[in-house]
């Protein structure tokens, strides 16, 4: 199933919620991880930061891109 959503509202939207997810997290005291150009990074709440794995091929495009909403 389609969604009706313009593409630019819902990386607006995604954007939004992945910004309040991590706050939510610092607040908690929880580490976040993220993925930065090649490296996956473990932010501790302290500031830390390490690094768990260094991504041969980073970049994958997918000839077709899906998005849930529900």
């Amino acid at each position: 199933m389609r969604s009706n959503i313009p593409k630019k509202k819902l990386i607006e939207s995604v954007r939004k919620a992945t910004t309040e997810a991590v706050k939510k997290a610092q607040e908690l005291g929880c580490a976040i991880t993220y993925q930065s150009g090649k490296k996956i990074v473990k932010k501790h709440p302290d500031g830390q930061e390490e690094v768990l794995e260094i991504l041969d091929r980073a970049y994958i495009r997918t000839s077709k891109k899906s998005y849930k909403i529900g």
